[in-house]
């Protein structure tokens, strides 16, 4: 065999360990050699300086054991307790020695926290119902809790039995904004525990202060009153660009309308009759009666037409009503610095101006209709008297056919 390479300086052995162990094979401890092996072994020893070889095996298999058994046990095969971020005992995962340890460390208590109240962290309830008459036969106790003083995060959970009689527990969590946590404990029958109407408390460690924490809440209403105001006025935008959008919708219907009540009019216009020389007889009649027929229709397409009139400025009204709406809302989402009373004193005022728009173009509107009704009993009596002209014209004609016979 040849001898093994000398070792690594001593600061870097345990590395070179591993790099030597395939040539020497004392160190393999996986595979024992067998009862011929000691002599070959005795007949070429290592030297001196890799004496200590042998002894770092030892201690590089001893390497994986925290991997296997993470946890190290007591002597009697108990697990340890599991301590906190401060060293103190977690109150999960305990047995009944150490749960017994740690109540008799709190002897005359009705409650503790372990580990202590600390703002952001969870901590476990621990309350024995031997110390307070009226739970001391509860089966079921359940723990109404909130912090800074009510204030914060209420709620409320059920504490449950634990190996050691009277005694029960339940896992709190504990908010960052906490500086005390306040407690009520009742159980299933309305039996209350508050520390005589005082309610417990109990301080939380951290860096907020009561001081702190009411600048804290000022800071959050006045957080939700902007939302809110926000909230408002952009419901407000929302309800005028809504009513902007029906009026605009109005003012079209309004414009269809009077397009054709104008189509009607001039649909039901009767041309003047002209007058013929060989019916002198009734040829008088006819030119007034047309006149006035036509004169009546005039009157009543003047009169449409200052009703189109009327709905058209009512339109530009509502048009210019839209851009400053819109030129409000812009405003308003730009940051324009107005105030609430401000933008509610114009938004009454843009109201005001709503209704009286509604009510001309109403006005308007009917004033429309009518001339519309007009023009139509016009047309109707232009068709009678244009009926009753062509009845008089067969009686002429009869009367001129009897006549040239008499002549005759």
């Amino acid at each position: 065999r040849t001898p093994p390479p000398p070792p690594p300086p001593p600061p870097l052995a345990p590395p070179a360990a591993p790099a030597a162990a395939p040539a020497v094979p004392p160190p393999i401890t996986a595979m024992p050699p067998p009862a011929a092996t000691p002599p070959p072994v005795a007949a070429t020893p290592p030297p001196a300086d890799v004496a200590p070889e042998p002894t770092a095996a030892p201690e590089l298999a001893a390497e994986p054991q925290p991997a296997a058994d993470p946890v190290p046990r007591s002597s009697n095969g108990a697990q340890p307790r599991a301590k906190g971020p401060n060293g103190s005992v977690s109150g999960a995962a305990m047995s009944e020695e150490e749960e017994a340890e740690l109540f008799n460390a709190h002897p005359k208590e009705l409650f503790f926290f372990e580990p202590p109240l600390k703002a952001g962290r969870r901590s476990t309830f621990f309350m024995n119902r031997a110390e307070t008459p009226k739970l001391r036969t509860a089966e079921t106790i359940m723990v109404q809790f909130g912090f800074n003083y009510w204030q914060w995060e209420n709620g409320e959970t059920e504490a449950r039995p634990t190996s050691v009689d009277d005694w029960f527990k339940a896992t709190v969590e504990v908010p960052k904004e906490a500086y005390e946590m306040n407690l009520v404990l009742h159980d299933t029958e309305e039996n209350y525990e508050n520390n005589n109407d005082q309610d417990f408390m109990a301080e939380c460690e951290g860096e907020m202060t009561k001081e702190a924490f009411a600048s804290f809440m000022e800071q959050r209403a006045e957080d939700e009153a902007a939302e809110e105001v926000w909230k408002s006025e952009e419901e407000e935008n929302d309800r005028l660009m809504e009513e902007g959008a029906a009026e605009a919708a109005r003012a079209k219907a309004r414009e269809e309308l009077a397009a054709n009540a104008a189509a009607e009019v001039q649909a039901a216009e009767v041309p003047r009759a002209p007058v013929e020389t060989t019916q002198q007889v009734i040829s008088p009649w006819r030119v007034s009666s047309a006149s006035d027929t036509n004169e009546r229709l005039a009157d009543a397409a003047a009169r449409l037409l200052d009703a189109e009139s009327r709905v058209q400025d009512a339109v530009e009204v509502r048009d210019e009503a839209v851009t400053e709406a819109a030129r409000s809302e812009s405003e308003s989402d730009s940051g324009s610095g107005s105030d609430v009373e401000q933008l509610a004193a114009e938004q009454g005022r843009r109201q005001e101006a709503w209704r009286r728009r509604r009510s001309s173009a109403s006005k308007a509107m009917a004033e429309a209709n009518a001339a519309r009704e007009a023009c139509q009993q016009h047309a109707d009596a232009a068709a009678r008297a244009e009926q009753m002209l062509a009845a008089r014209e067969v009686r002429v004609a009869e009367l001129q056919e009897t006549l040239s016979k008499i002549s005759a």
